[in-house]
């Protein structure tokens, strides 16, 4: 019996979300679809999407990330949007580089709604070189790094169980909630469709 009310309970937040959807207020229907996974959406719910959602939508902790521009990201540059993140502990690879430039594809694919997403790179273990050069190849990526203890809560608040493979891109939602998360191995269309859904069920 409790088994058909949480079923009852799921579909009628889903169909919330969908009016939300319609009649506008994206930032609330970002809250609707975390309280979703909050009340806990199961794991092996069949879905079309792509990407992995996470049981339980995690909140980013506090942080604030410095590279060689001037600005300082902190956790308040991700309110009101959706934000791609990408995040290498130990330096960038040829495989980290790719993903950097991936999550920019990514950005160019949704067309017009390319204003609702952004980029983020959290990195460590890049020498100043390095770190102006993806600066100068990514001019609208955000970026930065912090002290090793931050980093690896950011890490660690990412890679949940069943989230936690090599060079996984962590999608973030509006209110800064890490809700899906992409696999290396996934072709970029599939992170888009995935992407330009959620895009078009949040659309104000």
């Amino acid at each position: 019996m409790s088994e058909v009310k949480d079923k009852e309970l799921f579909l009628a937040k889903i169909k919330l979300l969908a009016i939300i959807g319609i009649f506008g207020l994206p930032l609330v229907a970002a809250m609707v679809m975390s309280s979703i996974y909050k009340d806990g959406m199961s794991c092996e719910e069949s879905t079309s999407n792509k990407g992995d959602l996470y049981c339980h939508v995690q909140a980013l902790p506090e942080f604030e990330l410095t590279s060689p521009r001037e600005k300082v990201v902190t956790k308040a540059d991700l309110n009101e949007l959706w934000t791609l993140v990408y995040i290498s502990e130990n330096g960038c690879d040829k495989t980290c580089q790719n993903q950097v430039w991936t999550i920019g594809q990514l950005n160019q694919m949704v067309g017009k709604e390319a204003g609702r997403v952004q980029r983020l790179f959290i990195y460590g273990g890049l020498i100043e070189a390095e770190e102006n050069s993806v600066s100068e190849r990514f001019p609208r990526l955000l970026m930065g790094t912090t002290n090793a203890d931050s980093l690896q809560q950011l890490a660690s608040t990412l890679r949940q169980p069943g989230h936690d493979s090599a060079h996984r891109i962590y999608l973030v939602d509006p209110i800064g909630q890490v809700m899906m998360s992409f696999s290396a191995e996934l072709n970029p269309r599939d992170i888009y469709k995935d992407l330009k859904h959620l895009l078009k069920m949040t659309k104000g």
